[in-house]
């Protein structure tokens, strides 16, 4: 700050120029004023002597090749000791400043974290949804339900035509109750062993029979025991024939692998289907799954398994101070980061029995970290 004055008014003097007008004045004014001795008399100023005038005139006619004149000096002792003076001034506002926002830091309490995270306009989707499709070339034979018919787990919806595979099961399950090879093999092996025991009773006493003889009826006793085996192994095989014929039948059937509602059928009976084509669509409204998107400070306080209450964010529902809310817990939270915004999905699964919410609509759920008694609330903004 003192050198930009010094340099300002410097310039304009080597200019041959008039300094400034504060410079000017404040030079005027020091003629005036006079500095009062220690013993109470007034004394002319310092520059009033005559020789120190012609030193400090030597000196600076020396370092600069100007003309000097006493105003001038007198000009810059005074910016000069302006400068210093608005220093000290300057020095003790940043100290006043200093002192005080340490004072300011000291009395700011640090805030308790959060224990409810409020997340607006999340997305309402289907956890439970299905469409049936054709896995083979085929007709479609019989649809028993209707769109908005409610099925359970399990049940028959719809079935292609099926006479021929219906045909092969009935052939496999007749021959899979046929045991009659079974039993006669088990009746050749009791003729074999009784044979054998008549033969040791008569060799017991006289040799009757050779030992040639006696071998023939031993192997006759062991054929008759592979013979059973045999007999009991193809049993098998027809009984698993039976139910290869069975599900090739069921592969016909479409049944329900969940509990909902058909809301819709693509094809009718009597045309034929491609293989893939969709059949109908059955969804399940009772568990809802709402997703949002977090900051990753955010998401990292968020565990799984932590309850969650949600509420639709409908015109109505917003009027309404009063609408039903949701509760559920948190499943999911992905380890992955979106690349652009830097957020975290989430999910959370919401009982829906009542069919409060729907899919596709917006929903504000409140993430309950941890129970207090005043439970602060950080808000999240859209997804």
């Amino acid at each position: 700050m003192i050198k930009s004055l010094f340099t300002n008014s410097w310039g304009k003097l080597r200019e041959g120029e008039a300094p400034s007008e504060p410079l000017s004045r404040v030079a005027s004014m020091h003629q005036r004023i006079d500095v009062k001795s220690p013993a109470g008399t007034s004394r002319p100023s310092e520059f009033d002597s005559q020789l120190e005038f012609r030193n400090a005139k030597k000196r600076l006619t020396r370092r600069f090749a100007l003309p000097i004149t006493q105003p001038t000096i007198r000009g810059y002792r005074t910016i000069f000791f302006q400068a210093v003076s608005r220093s000290f001034v300057i020095a003790g506002l940043a100290m006043t400043s200093l002192i005080s926002n340490a004072g300011y830091a000291q009395s700011v309490k640090p805030q308790p974290e959060p224990a409810v995270i409020v997340i607006s306009d999340c997305g309402v989707h289907l956890i439970d949804h299905v469409v049936l499709a054709s896995d083979r070339l085929a007709i479609l034979g019989k649809i028993d339900v209707k769109e908005g018919d409610l099925v359970e787990v399990g049940q028959l919806v719809a079935q292609l035509r099926n006479e021929e595979q219906l045909a092969e099961e009935r052939r496999a399950f007749v021959d899979s109750k046929n045991d009659i090879i079974v039993r006669m093999a088990v009746k050749n092996k009791d003729v074999a062993k009784t044979e054998l025991d008549l033969a040791h009773r008569a060799n017991k006493n006289t040799n009757v029979l050779t030992e040639q003889e006696m071998l023939r009826v031993k192997l006759a006793l062991d054929k008759a025991t592979l013979e059973e085996e045999q007999s009991i192994h193809e049993q098998d095989l027809k009984v698993l024939e039976h139910a290869v014929a069975l599900a090739k039948l069921k592969a016909h059937d479409f049944c329900s692998p969940i509990k909902g509602v058909v809301v819709k059928k693509f094809k009718s009976v009597g045309e034929a289907l491609q293989q893939g084509d969709p059949v109908m669509e059955i969804v399940n409204v009772d568990r809802l799954k709402i997703e949002a998107f977090v900051p990753m400070a955010v998401a990292q306080k968020i565990r799984v398994g932590a309850p969650v209450e949600v509420s639709a964010m409908t015109t109505a529902s917003v009027k309404n101070k009063d609408a039903p809310i949701l509760k559920g817990t948190i499943q999911f939270i992905d380890v992955v980061a979106q690349p652009v915004t830097e957020e975290v999905r989430i999910w959370a699964e919401v009982d829906n029995e009542h069919r409060v919410l729907y899919p596709g609509l917006r929903a504000q759920m409140r993430i309950m970290l941890k129970e207090a008694e005043e439970t602060p609330v950080a808000a999240v903004g859209k997804n």
